[in-house]
């Protein structure tokens, strides 16, 4: 609580100027009909306007504690929300980003327990591995892949190209499983750019457009975590928040991008108002 508390005084400061203009049209009023009028001494005006000052930072500042949720404007009639919770709490569908042989094994080598993958085999496919491999490969049966064969130690052989998407069913969800990353065989160790993604959000949104019929789309703040993008989370949600104004594909769906409550000393979301 602390951490967040000095997170959002920090953030606050640098919005203050945004609610001083909230008071621009009283002090406008008192410079037309005279400070000195309504004012009668320098003490009095300095107090008065230290108290503006204060107030607006105290707006900015429980601004940026409670703020839980940001809607971005897109373009044409697009719109993203930037929230915190967990994608696996969402009803609708939601975005799971894999490697690019859509290694389902979680032992700690191929899939580690908890990355995004390894949560969807717990949260969805408990004890039936072969049930998601399945939908994976009937999703994917028309896409054009390559064999690898040379540096295959573990998992999968088949590869698909970056932005890939499968589109399985299980219960009331849809999950997209987005090829993101690229594996280091030697370390079974998945590798992402920055090229790589804003491929696969790209290839992501072409599909969410032909696929998802207006429903929303809940999806984790790709890049980060295993996919090893190594930069800061903040840096990697404006450059995907970028990339999402930049591209005109067009989609009904609202697109949210959803952020680890455990990690809101991470994000400055008024960035985004």
């Amino acid at each position: 609580m602390t951490k967040r508390i000095m997170n959002s005084a920090k953030q606050a400061i640098s919005k203050t100027a945004i609610y001083l203009g909230l008071f621009s049209a009283i002090i406008t009023i008192i410079g037309i009909v005279g400070y000195e009028s309504i004012i009668a001494t320098p003490f009095m005006r300095f107090v008065i306007a230290m108290t503006i000052l204060l107030l607006a930072f105290f707006i900015a500042f429980l601004k940026c504690f409670f703020s839980n949720k940001v809607e971005v404007q897109l373009g044409n009639s697009r719109i993203a929300y930037i929230e915190y919770g967990h994608v696996f709490e969402k009803a609708g569908i939601v975005v799971i980003p894999f490697n690019k042989y859509f290694d389902t094994l979680v032992n700690g080598r191929i899939v580690n327990e908890s990355s995004m993958v390894g949560r969807l085999v717990k949260h969805a496919y408990p004890g039936n591995l072969n049930e998601l491999d399945s939908a994976i490969s009937a999703s994917l049966i028309n896409e054009s892949y390559e064999l690898n064969e040379k540096e295959k130690k573990e998992g999968k052989n088949k590869f698909y190209p970056i932005g890939t998407v499968a589109k399985i069913t299980k219960g009331a969800n849809d999950y997209y499983c987005l090829a993101l990353t690229k594996v280091d065989r030697t370390s079974n160790k998945s590798v992402c750019n920055i090229g790589m993604l804003s491929t696969a959000l790209i290839e992501l949104l072409k599909f969410i457009n032909i696929h998802s019929d207006g429903a929303d789309v809940y999806m984790p703040l790709l890049g980060s975590g295993f996919a090893r993008l190594n930069k800061e989370k903040q840096t990697i949600l404006d450059f995907i928040i970028s990339i999402l104004k930049a591209s005109d594909i067009p989609f009904q769906s609202k697109l949210h991008i959803v952020l680890l409550e455990s990690e809101r000393e991470l994000f400055d979301l008024t960035k985004h108002y």
